[in-house]
């Protein structure tokens, strides 16, 4: 048996150690393509005692995860979030609980097919022509010649 000051330093030890991993993620990709593939992105996030929730929504990371690592060009196929309890859901974090969230889909422009031309025409059009801060347009070699 531990003496109290003991067995009360352990588990301060043991909440400071899960307030250090609150939510993790995780990203896989499967390349179909030079330009086209699928995708998977999860995010979890763990919480205790009802106090001490982190502000980190795995929701939104999820998705922001997927967006920053394959770009615009991307269509979320299947969105997943747990738990659901549905009106018991408060309970999930009251002593120990955990949110998470799965995005999958597909990302890249198709090959050279029709919708692949037309796509790849409506990103140009939305795109616009690059310009520098004066409105000149950029010129591909602009200032190698010095």
């Amino acid at each position: 048996m531990l003496a109290p000051s003991a067995r009360r330093a352990s588990i301060w030890a043991l909440l400071a150690a899960l307030s250090l991993l609150p939510s993790c993620t995780y990203q896989s990709f499967k390349r179909e393509t030079d330009t086209t593939g699928t995708f998977r992105t999860e995010a979890i996030s763990f919480d205790f005692l009802l106090f001490f929730r982190v502000p980190w929504n795995p929701t939104l990371h999820a998705m922001d995860l997927a967006r920053d690592t394959w770009g615009d060009n991307l269509r979320v196929t299947r969105y997943v979030s747990y738990p659901d309890w549905g009106f018991l859901t408060f309970l999930n974090g009251l002593l120990i609980g955990w949110t998470g969230a799965v995005v999958e889909g597909e990302y890249g422009i198709p090959p050279d097919t029709k919708e692949g031309r037309d796509t790849m025409l409506k990103a140009r059009q939305t795109r616009g022509t690059p310009t520098n801060p004066d409105g000149s347009p950029i010129t591909p070699l602009g200032g190698a010649d010095r």
